[in-house]
């Protein structure tokens, strides 16, 4: 056996060991969380790329291990701190980033270990706040989001405060020093310093109804940032209404976007997304257009936001093109309850058709296809395939991502 073989083995034997040992603590410590409860997730990933015009194809075997610890709380005070570690098994057969093998299609998930998550938090009478290293969400995750895709997650060092003046609406306010990035400390970009200003508004209507407003003031320190640094206000409703039979379902939002802070460019970019669909339970059916636009000198930017989970599974467009971008989504969500007890399979196709705001340019199209198996409570078994082809951007790309994750 190959010394690459064995220390994967050995690194995956230590995991499921280090895993199972802290679940059977958990459960030792008690329902009752006398002396705080211990948490973790165990994320194996094998992802295949091939990219039109490099070399080789990229292959990249990876496992992370997540452990963390919530403690009791305290005249409304707890505290929670989370551990992880990204390590590569095998060979490294792939551009993370960090390692110089441009031949190879990017994989962004370098080998890395730190804190995940570290805070304090509060509660009392209907007032959160925290304060240290955490994820931040805000709606549907587009402007802000943690990008939970990739084996490291975005977290900022902020502090945040939530509270509900009324029933059923919820303001936010997070104030962030820093965006701690998937690429981890290893990297120059693993950490963009900042002074990022979130505002946040949600009142939860009858019959399914929901309304937002936000203000998000994004500030980047280093000048290799700075382009990214902007602010954003915007307004989205949501329609979901709850039963047993067809019903329809959609989303409507608007914002607007420009230069802030340090940033040397001077734009203004709108934003706009449209969604219909129809559900029966947890089935959905959906078209969705998303348009990120451009004046020509400047395009609109989601730096802390997410994409994967609406431009496509290739990745493509982590930064949008100066050009601007539409983006015309069809997806549908069929998920099967198997006869075993508590197991399930979960069915997701979509479909892009990608094109610019300005100079009427054809970006190509993606096809995405996922099956979840769960086979029981806290055990999940992926395969992911998605296949882009290109037109007057990027070149053609096909991956293909299996995972199975553990979590208790």
């Amino acid at each position: 056996m190959t010394n690459s073989k064995f220390s994967s083995l050995f690194l995956s034997a230590c995991a499921f060991a280090v895993l199972h040992t802290a679940a059977a603590t958990a459960a030792d410590i008690g329902e009752d969380a006398k002396y705080g409860k211990i948490s973790g997730d165990f994320r194996y990933r094998s992802e295949f790329v091939d990219q039109t015009g490099l070399r080789d194809s990229a292959r990249a075997h990876t496992a992370r291990l997540r452990l963390g610890y919530e403690s009791p709380v305290y005249k409304g005070f707890k505290f929670f701190g989370e551990m992880e570690s990204n390590q590569i098994l095998g060979g490294e057969q792939f551009n993370d980033g960090l390692n110089g093998k441009a031949r190879y299609p990017r994989v962004n998930d370098p080998r890395m270990t730190g804190v995940n998550q570290a805070y304090l938090d509060y509660k009392d009478h209907g007032v959160q706040l925290r304060l240290g290293r955490q994820p931040l969400l805000f709606d549907n995750q587009r402007f802000v989001s943690w990008s939970k895709w990739r084996q490291n997650d975005v977290t900022h060092d902020a502090a945040q405060i939530q509270f509900e003046p009324l029933e059923k609406l919820k303001l936010s306010y997070a104030h962030s020093t820093g965006v701690n990035r998937y690429s981890g400390r290893r990297s120059d970009a693993g950490r963009y310093d900042a002074n990022i200003n979130l505002f946040n508004a949600r009142y939860e209507l009858p019959k399914g109804f929901t309304v937002s407003g936000y203000g998000y003031l994004v500030d980047f320190e280093e000048p290799t940032e700075n382009a990214l640094s902007s602010r954003t206000y915007g307004v989205r409703a949501v329609y979901d209404p709850k039963g047993k039979t067809w019903l329809p379902f959609g989303s409507v939002e608007y914002a607007r976007q420009s230069d802030y802070g340090q940033n040397p460019l001077s734009y203004n970019a709108n934003y706009y997304a449209v969604e219909a669909g129809a559900k029966l339970d947890t089935i959905r059916l959906s078209i969705a257009h998303e348009h990120l636009g451009s004046d020509g000198t400047a395009s609109l930017q989601t730096p802390i936001g997410t994409a994967y989970n609406f431009l496509g599974w290739t990745e493509k467009f982590g930064t949008i093109p100066v050009q601007g971008l539409t983006d015309t989504r069809f997806q549908a969500v069929y998920p099967v309850d198997l006869p075993w007890e508590g197991q399930k399979i979960t069915f997701t196709g979509q479909y892009h058709d990608f094109n610019s705001v300005k100079g009427s340019l054809d970006y190509g199209t993606e096809l995405g296809l996922s099956m979840t198996y769960t086979p029981v409570k806290n055990h999940d078994f992926t395969l992911r395939y998605a296949d882009y082809n290109a037109e007057d951007l990027f070149t053609d790309t096909t991956k293909v991502a299996v995972f199975y994750e553990y979590k208790f």
